[in-house]
C-alpha cells in the first residue's frame, strides 16, 4: 500500500480519495470521500465532504457500513484537525517485468498500468500494447505467469532499457 503524508493545511480532496490514520498497533482507519458540496457560510466558501468511515484491510478500503445513513458529512478543515494524517492508495497488483496470462491463454508483459504489451499478438508495424484497464475490459482479470520455481518473472529477471 502507498501512504502519502498530508500537509497540516490540506483541505482539498477529490471523490474516491481515502484519508487515513494508523493506530499504534498497526490498524489503519480512514474516510473515503464519496461526494462534496461547496457551502457559503457568512461569505466564506467551505467544502463539505460526504464520507464513508472504514478501515484498510488486505489492500482494500472496507467501509464500516454501506447504507445511506452510514454516510457522514465533514467540513474540509476538520479532516486534518481530527488526526487523519495520510492519503492511502492500494498497492499495484503487478510490477514492471511481470508476465501476465489471460483466461484464453494469451501472454502479456506488464511495463506499467498504461503499457501492457501483448506477447501473443501484434506486429512490427502496429502497436502491441494497451493500458491494463483496456486489456482487462477485453480479456478479464489477469493472473501472474510464474517461473517453474513459482516466482514472478519480475523477481528473477532484470530487464535492460535502451
Amino acid at each position: 500500500m502507498t501512504m502519502t503524508k498530508l500537509s497540516t493545511d490540506q483541505k482539498n480532496f477529490s471523490v474516491g480519495t481515502v484519508i487515513v490514520y494508523e493506530t499504534s498497533y498497526g490498524t489503519i482507519y480512514g474516510l473515503k470521500v464519496i461526494d462534496y458540496v461547496w457551502v457559503d457560510v457568512d461569505g466564506v466558501e467551505s467544502k463539505f465532504y460526504a464520507v464513508l468511515h472504514g478501515r484498510v484491510t488486505d489492500n482494500k478500503f472496507v467501509p464500516s457500513g454501506s447504507k445511506a445513513e452510514d454516510v457522514t458529512w465533514t467540513l474540509d478543515d476538520q479532516i486534518v484537525k481530527h488526526g487523519y494524517t495520510h492519503t492511502w492508495t492500494p498497492s499495484p497488483r503487478f510490477k514492471e517485468g511481470d508476465l501476465l496470462v489471460s483466461d484464453n491463454g494469451k501472454v502479456f508483459y506488464f511495463e506499467s498500468d498504461l503499457k501492457v504489451w501483448s506477447l501473443s499478438d501484434g506486429n512490427t508495424y502496429g502497436s502491441a500494447y494497451s493500458s491494463l484497464v483496456n486489456r482487462e475490459k477485453a480479456l478479464g482479470k489477469f493472473q501472474i505467469f510464474k517461473t517453474a520455481s513459482g516466482e514472478p518473472f519480475s523477481k528473477v529477471v532484470k530487464g535492460e532499457r535502451n
